[in-house]
């Protein structure tokens, strides 16, 4: 059974854990999960030792103001400012009233709370670093987002946090042996996260290509890394992702997505998305 981060985050990697956990390496000395988002891979991947990483320093916030209260304190916290601020589902003016707050006091576990009620959980900040997602009629914080969130709490403790540009992480201290897991925004699929509207840089073809340079380097030192990523969706193909593979010889490994229970090598629906992980093991 895999653990779900509380965290709902857009893009995350939990409903396909059971197709590329068992491809990673079975022994990892240090796991470096370098766009770690809502936590799901690190969470359910085993290692001596675990570094996550996140260019967006609100999110890193989070996971260390919950780790260093624990999850009775931060429980209390997050249950005594619900009921002071009035927040329920469906009570938009309250969304925003708490929308406001937050802006101005920045406390993470304030940032938390909105995550539980705004749309689609969206980490959505403008170019003044202000949180702009917009009010959801439906989302709260669920009993099972609580029970979730519970149960990750005492796993942070084990986790090295850090927020910086992946080009900027400390690769040096990787040796054989260790292991690093990279779900970069994708460059043809994912466009809330490419836009550079979450008041962070957006993703584009520089960083894409910078990435695999990066992840060479590591393949040149003997250290395993796995890249999640998109190879085509609808009409568009990631060529840099394609030809990068093909010249290395990575392995590929086609992940399978339910799309209205169309066959993968029968015809592909205009939705079609073909997601991948791609290994250098």
């Amino acid at each position: 059974m895999y653990i779900k981060s509380p965290m709902n985050y857009v893009g995350g990697k939990y409903k396909l854990l059971e197709q590329i956990e068992p491809l990673f390496p079975k022994k990892i000395n240090r796991m470096a999960d370098l766009f770690c988002g809502g936590l799901d891979v690190t969470l359910n991947t085993d290692a001596k030792e675990h570094w996550c990483n996140d260019v967006n320093y609100h999110l890193i916030e989070i996971y260390r103001a919950l780790r260093n209260w624990g999850a009775d304190d931060a429980l209390f916290r997050i249950d005594s400012t619900i009921k002071t601020f009035g927040l329920e589902r469906g009570n938009k003016e309250t969304y925003y009233r708490f929308r406001d707050h937050y802006n101005k006091t920045k406390r993470p576990i304030d940032l938390f709370i909105l995550l539980c009620f705004c749309f689609n959980s969206q980490l959505r900040f403008n170019e003044k670093h202000e949180f702009n997602s917009s009010f959801s009629a439906t989302n709260s914080l669920t009993d099972a987002r609580r029970d979730n969130l519970v149960k990750i709490i005492p796993l942070l403790s084990g986790i090295h946090f850090t927020s910086m540009e992946f080009q900027r992480f400390d690769f040096g201290m990787l040796k054989p042996g260790d292991f690093v897991y990279a779900d970069p925004p994708y460059l043809i699929a994912n466009p809330t996260y490419n836009d550079g509207k979450r008041g962070f840089t957006g993703w584009d073809e520089h960083l894409e290509s910078l990435l695999y340079e990066t992840l060479d380097g590591l393949t040149k030192r003997g250290i395993a890394f796995a890249v999640s990523n998109v190879l085509e969706h609808k009409d568009n193909r990631n060529e840099i992702l394609d030809k990068w593979v093909r010249d290395n010889g990575y392995t590929l490994h086609h992940l399978h997505i339910d799309y209205g229970h169309a066959s993968y090598n029968i015809k592909k629906p205009k939705c079609f998305t073909d997601e991948v992980l791609v290994t250098n093991y």
